[in-house]
This record gives C-alpha cells, sequence and structure tokens, in this order.
C-alpha cells in the first residue's frame, strides 16, 4: 500500500507506509538529539528495526534528509512566499522572499538545525554540490516557485538575456544560503547589499 506525499517539483511521488514511517522517525529524532546524531543505526534502532531493513527502505542517509529538508522547507515556506512575490517589482520581491526565508527557517526547528546547527557541515556540501539530490530538489523547488515571476520580468524585459532562468534560480538559492550562515547581526548589511549592488546586476539597465 502507497500513501502519495508531494516533494518539491511538479509531480507527485508514492511514499510506502515503511518510508512514511522513517521520514517521521526522522524529523523526531532531528527534534529530539540534533541531526548529527539522526544516524540509520539510531533510527533502526528507534523503530525496533533492522540497519538492512532502513537501507531498502532509502538507498542512504543523504536522500532521506534531502526528502526532509525539502519537505520541511516546503511546508515552510511556499505559502508565504508566493504572496511576497506577487510585489509588482521583480527586485523588491526578490529582497522581501530572501528576508521571509530567513525569518521562517529560523522559527522552524528541523530546518534551522539542519542548515545552522548540528547538520551544518552535511548541509554545506550538499548545497554546494550540483550532483547531490538535495542541490536538485532545491533547485526544483526554486524554478517551481519563481517561474513565474521570471517569466513576467522576461516578459516586460527587465532580465539580462546573458542570464538564463536556471542561474537566477540557484543565484536565488546560493544567496538564501549566504544570508542565513551570516551572523545576525550582519544579515540586514548584507541584505542591503545584495538591494544595491546584487540584484541590480540581474536587470537590464
Amino acid at each position: 500500500m502507497s500513501t502519495s506525499k508531494p516533494v518539491h517539483d511538479n509531480e507527485t511521488v508514492p511514499f510506502t507506509q515503511q518510508q512514511v514511517a522513517v521520514i517521521e522517525s526522522a524529523r523526531q529524532s532531528i527534534c529530539q538529539r540534533g541531526m548529527k546524531k539522526t544516524t540509520m543505526l539510531a533510527l533502526a534502532n528507534d523503530m525496533g528495526i533492522s540497519r538492512q531493513t532502513l537501507y531498502r527502505t532509502f538507498e542512504n542517509r543523504d536522500e532521506l534528509l534531502a526528502i526532509i529538508y525539502t519537505s520541511e522547507f516546503d511546508k515552510a515556506v511556499t505559502g508565504s512566499l508566493t504572496k511576497t512575490l506577487q510585489s509588482p517589482k521583480f527586485e523588491q520581491a526578490v529582497a522581501e522572499s530572501v528576508l521571509l526565508a530567513i525569518t521562517l527557517v529560523d522559527e522552524n526547528p528541523i530546518l534551522r538545525d539542519m542548515m545552522l546547527g548540528t547538520g551544518a557541515p552535511w548541509f554545506q556540501t550538499q548545497i554546494l554540490d550540483r550532483r547531490s539530490l538535495l542541490h536538485r530538489k532545491l533547485m526544483d523547488f526554486g524554478d517551481r516557485l519563481w517561474r513565474p515571476q521570471l517569466t513576467t520580468a522576461r516578459k516586460k524585459k527587465q532580465l539580462k538575456d546573458t542570464l538564463s532562468d536556471t542561474d537566477i534560480v540557484e543565484w536565488l538559492l546560493s544567496n538564501h544560503y549566504l544570508t542565513m550562515v551570516r551572523p545576525a547581526e550582519t544579515r540586514d548589511h548584507h541584505i542591503e547589499m545584495l538591494r544595491k549592488f546584487v540584484i541590480p546586476a540581474l536587470l537590464k539597465t
């Protein structure tokens, strides 16, 4: 028996009941002991199953963690960001979306621990590796989220022709990450630099 669970693209991937149970157990583990200690062995012990069964459910820990992060990110930010992205000015929508995403991640204990807490080394490796599942899933999510705004900006001839939509989505994700990892007291300065220098670099003069 399978249950349809949304992920971060335009399709719905069916998860088995066992996969759903593992995902929920891992979420609880991250909240209780942190991502670093949420190992496959720990999860197997928590669930009373063998590691062999766990690895038949998910290929590896990276796959499981990528699914958890993107699912949490989607639930935490999609609704709020969709409203923010309605701003008529592309540059304003970009800046406001980065600010809002920071707040929403800060308020989510799973996202905060995975990105900035015990999972920070893992997250940095995965987000900077274009081959990783996390990077691909976040790119798919960003493309889905930003597609209407990018299409509108293209029609208005606001964006530089030398930049593809994929380039811009990757840039947006990277800047969100770079802003998040800065000390809280320097984030305002980083956002100001985005407004003054970085975002204008995307636009036609």
